[in-house]
């Protein structure tokens, strides 16, 4: 700290002033020793307000240490049977004791899917057939069908989720004829992403995470009977499928583009049925009562040695609550801990109106299950088995120790440092900061091409956008967007083509041109509405 001396008082002064002080030094001299002591307590004072608001900087845009973000993956039953699925299921990788928790509310049913066929009539109708058996002569399929309905994750990428939502569809019993079956995409798997949307107004770390790269909860659709009884007004269209007296079947009225769609992929059904989309991470539920330690008009609830915590949101029912939150390192003895643990103790603030909280933690980030690409298999309690087909996806590691890091590059172009208008540098700049670009694609031979798109939002839903539901949350919000440009007569609007090369191909195709459309709709979020139309897509490969 520097300290201040009489000569520096004196150079500092007016020179009129100074020189007549000179003139009786000998009278001055216990006030300039007075003013060095005071200038150089108030330096010290400067300097620490200046250190205290530097910190809190850092706290509120740099929060420091180690962070992990969870990746996703799809769990499906071997013994279906009906169960019901909340966020406070556990399932368990056993080679390596990680947690995956469902993403939602949801629920399974005792149907298995036995076979899928493109059947085509003499006519030239086409068919997409779901062979389905019963695994249970216990439970009523149709009113489970009419009660919860059916739910089942789409193998492929959003426009064929679209074009599957939008089909006719039809449920036979055996021995019985066709009846009404109703399909809309199935939200209860988003709910992990909208408590995330939340929890980032006032946890500063998520900033460069959200909206994730999750794509299986995206796809889900639910089949359902609004009556049991219901039937079809035109049976005969129905008719040539003909009668099944073993299986249940779910089928569907298809156009031949759709039909090109589903058989490109032949190795893979189209739907599958009772999975479950599910993360790398653990959930501790904690009660707010009125026995907590309270905090001014919050409540304080503290969690001891919690490992790779990451976030914490509070509910009252079904309202989500932000809240705040102090993390210091746990008390921990000399090789107690490997590290990957790093365990914080936790002190959670939040509303005394809220009725739960909970942490989120146990998060390995990118490397879920070292050495592979997806665990091989999930464990309920009770030794229930589920087999998980699809990669894990969607991780991110960020190491925040220092402000001058490279992690620190995140949220410049993320929070309050962003550019406002990217160069070719920015744009890769940023893709390199989402791990699904950044491990799939070859970001320096990344295409951007700028073109002119004709009637911009033609056959353009919602859905094709990340910032839906992690951001806004509401598809009143982006309906408005999408049909802004419409509206106004706007025949034609730039568009910003992105065109990727694939350096993973062990990773399924619709996986690779979701990643693409994500890091469209991430670039996407730094124009003006009707500036430019991103697109995202792959080379030929």
């Amino acid at each position: 700290m520097n300290r201040y001396d009489e000569k520096e008082i004196l150079d500092q002064m007016d020179p009129t002033v100074r020189q007549r002080v000179e003139s009786e030094i000998s009278k001055y001299a216990p006030f300039l020793g007075m003013l060095a002591a005071w200038k150089t307590a108030i330096a010290e004072q400067i300097a620490e307000a200046e250190q205290r608001t530097l910190l809190r900087f850092m706290e509120q845009f740099f929060p420091s240490g180690e962070w992990h973000f969870p990746a996703q993956t799809i769990a499906v039953p071997q013994e279906p049977r009906y169960r019901e699925i909340t966020m406070g299921t556990t399932f368990t990788d056993p080679f390596t004791g990680t947690f995956w928790t469902p993403c939602g509310y949801g629920w399974t049913l005792p149907l298995e899917l036995v076979e899928w066929t493109l059947t085509r009539s003499t006519e030239g109708q086409v068919a997409l057939v779901l062979i389905l058996r019963c695994e249970s002569r216990e439970s009523d399929i149709a009113t489970l069908f009419s009660e919860n309905g059916l739910l089942a994750f789409v193998w492929g990428d959003e426009p064929l989720v679209a074009l599957l939502a939008n089909a006719r569809w039809a449920i036979q019993y055996p021995g019985r004829s066709f009846e009404v079956v109703k399909v809309e995409r199935y939200t209860g798997y988003l709910e992990f992403e909208r408590e995330m949307g939340v929890a980032r107004l006032s946890q500063w770390h998520l900033a460069a995470w959200l909206p994730p790269f999750h794509p299986y909860s995206r796809k889900f659709l639910r089949f359902y009977q609004p009556s049991p009884s219901s039937s079809i007004t035109d049976s005969a269209e129905w008719e040539w499928l003909g009668i099944s007296d073993e299986f249940i079947r779910l089928a569907a009225l298809i156009d031949q583009t759709l039909a090109d769609r589903v058989a490109s992929n032949s190795v893979q059904p189209p739907l599958v049925i009772n999975a479950i989309p599910v993360a790398q991470m653990g959930v501790l539920h904690h009660p707010v009562v009125a026995t907590l330690h309270a905090v001014g008009d919050a409540y304080k609830v503290s969690f001891a040695g919690i490992t790779n915590f990451f976030a914490a949101i509070a509910r009252t029912g079904d309202v989500i609550h932000r809240v705040r939150f102090v993390r210091t390192h746990a008390t921990t003895f000399e090789g107690t801990s490997s590290p990957e643990s790093c365990p914080y103790d936790v002190d959670i603030i939040c509303d005394q109106t809220v009725s739960e909280i909970k942490v989120y933690y146990a998060c390995l980030g990118e490397n879920p299950v070292p050495g592979r690409l997806h665990p091989e298999y999930l464990i309920r309690p009770g030794g229930q088995r589920f087999r998980t087909p699809l990669p894990a996806v969607g991780g991110m590691s960020l190491l925040m120790s220092q402000p001058d890091n490279n992690a620190a590059r995140y949220y410049w172009y993320h929070t309050i440092f962003r550019p406002t208008l990217l160069t070719e540098g920015d744009i890769k700049e940023i893709l390199s900061h989402l791990s699904s670009c950044r491990l799939w694609f070859d970001i320096d031979q990344t295409a951007i091409q700028l073109d002119v798109a004709a009637a911009p939002w033609e056959e353009r839903t919602v859905w094709e956008t990340y910032l839906y539901p992690s951001l806004i949350g509401d598809t009143i919000l982006l309906e408005m967007r999408a049909g802004y440009l419409a509206r106004s007569r706007c025949a034609i609007m730039p568009k910003m083509r992105l065109v990727f090369y694939p350096r993973r191909m062990d990773v399924p195709r619709f996986l690779l041109e979701d990643a693409t459309r994500y890091a469209a709709s991430i670039i996407a979020q730094y124009f003006m509405i009707g500036w430019y139309q991103v697109e995202g897509c792959l080379t030929r490969i």
